[in-house]
């Protein structure tokens, strides 16, 4: 099917199916556009979360290393107000992934220093963060 096919077939549809396909699209949009923003950010945090707190990221990785540098990026990034599910699809995992992360923070606050590293390298990530502002 050619472009001329498809703007054939939406000039035969009536107005509030015309209406009801700009939303769908423009909705799409806004969500593709909001991912691609996710990834970005997540990239960005990455790349200053290696450099300030000395940790490499392998993503297929589960050591507790790597683990501590993506919980820390996905911390940021739920305080930055990304969705779970964009964070997930920014790391190439799924939102429960990132709940999983979110469930570790609260038991941070309630037990520190069972969690003294990844408070320690979050603070160093958001030290770098407010500098870089």
């Amino acid at each position: 099917m050619d472009v001329t096919e498809i703007m054939d077939s939406i000039k035969a549809l009536p107005m509030g199916a015309k209406k009801d396909l700009a939303y769908k699209v423009i909705r799409e949009i806004d969500r593709i556009e909001k991912l691609e923003g996710a990834a970005q950010r997540f990239a960005t945090l990455l790349a200053i979360a290696e450099s300030v707190t000395g940790l490499r990221n392998d993503p297929k990785r589960r050591d507790s290393r790597s683990v501590l540098l993506r919980t820390i990026i996905v911390w940021r990034m739920i305080d930055e107000g990304y969705s779970y599910t964009d964070i997930g699809r920014a790391m190439g995992k799924d939102h429960s992934t990132v709940s999983y992360f979110a469930r570790m923070r609260k038991d941070a606050v309630a037990i520190p220093m069972a969690f003294r590293e990844h408070l320690t390298m979050y603070g160093k990530l958001v030290l770098a963060l407010n500098d870089n502002d």
